[in-house]
């Protein structure tokens, strides 16, 4: 993103003051994926001292279901908002975001891993072997999906103690917290 936007800004002379930030989807980036490199160039430029006025973030500009984007900037005055801010009866446009900022997310999550009881055997395997697999579950996602499946697991069930204590169903709500509970963010 660093390389991206020194290139983009150079060509803008260097630019100080209000941009907007438009992120576009070439057709297969999925709104996630737009979401984090938006997130990303909104840091980078706040850090550089860029106020980011407007912000959008779509699929208006494609080249059918190619996976990637495209970064426009571009430097605002009062006119350029007042046009963008204009109502329009496009059924595409995206709207914009005024005024974004960045803010670092952090995780919430009082849930505790059972420590009590006997070993239980399966679900200790089942940690150690997964594992074991995060990588390969990411490469094989990367071929059938979106290459996300084995870092999803291991920051769901990376920090797991093993050998694994408790009963099936205390481990197994507790995995089920970790893997489908767990997204509750708290912004700092």
């Amino acid at each position: 993103m660093e390389e991206l936007l020194d290139g983009i800004l150079g060509s803008l002379g260097n630019p100080s003051g209000d941009v907007m930030l438009f992120v576009n989807s070439l057709g297969g980036t999925s709104q996630l994926e737009q979401d984090l490199i938006f997130d990303e160039a909104l840091k980078q430029l706040t850090d550089r001292g860029l106020k980011v006025r407007r912000g959008m973030r779509g699929t208006l500009v494609t080249s059918l279901n190619m996976a990637g984007i495209s970064l426009t900037l571009t430097v605002l005055d009062d006119e350029l908002i007042e046009l963008i801010d204009a109502e329009t009866s496009a059924h595409a446009w995206p709207g914009t975001v005024n005024d974004p900022e960045y803010a670092e997310a952090i995780l919430v999550d009082n849930e505790t891993q059972p420590d009590s009881g006997e070993e239980n055997a399966w679900l200790t395997r089942f940690v150690e072997r997964l594992a074991a697999s995060y990588d390969d579950l990411t490469a094989l996602d990367r071929e059938a999906g979106d290459g996300d499946f084995g870092q999803n697991m291991e920051a769901a069930l990376g920090d797991v103690v093993t050998p694994v204590r408790g009963t099936d169903a205390d481990v197994l709500n507790f995995f089920a917290h970790r893997m489908l509970v767990r997204g509750d963010v708290a912004v700092r």
